[in-house]
């Protein structure tokens, strides 16, 4: 997958939250008919962008990519691609061990069953 597929993906997903607030949760007409007014974007081309359709074309492509930026707070498509890019560049790479590390990993759980009635749930993750 290319660097911009890949960017209209994580777009189409932020955009998802917005709309549906849950990724498992299909957008349904309403959520279409809801963007569309928000946008300006067509029904058809906001359908083709989430798979609903399979693209026919690229006509008005770049034009919802920013309606669909602009819907969750970007300036535009090239805004929303700018500030991804500098987010991907400053996150930390894991640091590679030479040799496979040993974990101990101990859990607990208390139940206060006082007025408040809290479940606490605690994980340990040790390296040896």
């Amino acid at each position: 997958m290319d660097n911009s597929k890949e960017f209209e993906k994580t777009l189409i997903e932020k955009v998802h939250m917005e709309l549906t607030g849950h990724l498992s949760l299909e957008p349904n007409r309403m959520h279409f008919e809801k963007l569309h007014q928000k946008t300006g974007a067509s029904v058809r081309k906001l359908k083709e962008m989430f798979g609903v359709y399979s693209k026919r074309s690229k006509v008005s492509h770049e034009y919802t990519l920013t309606k669909m930026a602009q819907f969750i707070g970007y300036e535009d498509w090239n805004d929303f691609l700018k500030q991804e890019i500098k987010s991907k560049s400053s996150q930390v790479l894991p640091i590679k061990e030479s040799k496979p590390a040993h974990i101990q990993v101990s859990k607990k759980v208390n139940v206060n069953t006082k007025k408040d009635k809290k479940v606490v749930i605690s994980i340990t993750i040790k390296s040896k």
